[in-house]
């Protein structure tokens, strides 16, 4: 279900100039191995994933775990207007603060990693749920189902937005991979069993213009890109990387403890105010005299 009143997901403008994102949108992870229980919901499959004692993820200085993940088709994300084959969401939580990684996936029936593991998945729990429970739960034995098998050494945009389905609960901060750059593959056959697993969301994509783009990509350790390139904090910056905010240099405080008297008068510029004033007070005491 749809949270009616969320501004999530968001339609991502892989051409428009967006502002740079690197120190506060920094995405740090460390996956483990993980067993897999498959669960079947109308529209989406959710897949679970251990807990591990340390955080599997930093982002912006914060630890995270994964909560789930959450696979629709085709996507919740549009990407110049239009939604990719499917879509990963991994939904992490962390000290009082959520998460969701987004992945693209996109048909393609190349050899990779990511896609083999997707068509073991899918494959596998298509053959062993049960058609007549609602909601139906399955382990399934899955080799290498470890996600950094799917994150991309990729740029991605950042947002905050609530919560896009049910339970709808609070603020989320988003992390959604760039199509054009970082797509994860799945097999054809793979999306026709998933396809018919599931049906597509009714959670529309809204427009908005306030995101970032990382270009850093994950796992890249703030501040260790090449000196010559300029990505700070969120600031605004011009098409060619020039900030166009500069926080202003604080005020200069004289040191009082140079204003003593011997330094005072081996001031030369004091000495000729001085200098002057007592000649312009002996002229009006002289014509008093007079």
């Amino acid at each position: 279900m749809s949270c009616p009143k969320s501004d999530s997901p968001i339609d991502i403008s892989t051409t428009a100039n967006v502002l740079s994102c690197e120190i506060f949108c920094a995405y740090m992870h460390q996956y483990k191995d993980s067993a897999c229980t498959v669960t079947q919901f109308p529209t989406y499959l959710k897949l679970s994933y251990d807990a591990t004692t340390s955080a599997a993820v930093t982002f912006n200085k914060e630890g995270y775990n994964v909560r789930e993940i959450n696979i629709y088709a085709p996507s919740i994300h549009t990407y110049n207007g239009s939604p990719a084959d499917a879509e990963m969401l991994i939904i992490h939580d962390g000290a009082g603060k959520k998460l969701i990684v987004s992945l693209p996936l996109v048909q393609s029936n190349g050899a990779a990693k990511s896609a083999t593991i997707l068509d073991n998945i899918i494959t596998k729990f298509s053959s062993t749920f049960d058609k007549t429970k609602t909601n139906d739960s399955q382990l399934v034995n899955v080799p290498n189902y470890n996600l950094e098998n799917f994150i991309p050494s990729a740029p991605y945009f950042f947002y905050m937005g609530g919560a896009p389905f049910s339970p709808c609960d609070g603020q989320y901060s988003f992390l959604v991979f760039d199509k054009t750059k970082s797509p994860i593959t799945i097999n054809s056959a793979t999306l026709a069993t998933l396809t018919g697993l599931i049906t597509p969301s009714e959670i529309k994509a809204v427009t908005r213009s306030d995101y970032y783009y990382n270009a850093s990509g994950p796992n890249v350790k703030p501040g260790s890109r090449n000196k010559d390139e300029i990505y700070i904090e969120c600031n605004p910056t011009g098409e060619d990387g020039e900030i166009l905010y500069q926080t202003p240099p604080t005020m200069l405080v004289p040191d009082m403890g140079a204003l003593s008297m011997d330094n005072l008068m081996k001031n030369p510029y004091l000495n000729v105010v001085v200098g002057v004033g007592l000649s312009y007070m002996a002229l009006k005491m002289v014509s008093k005299i007079l």
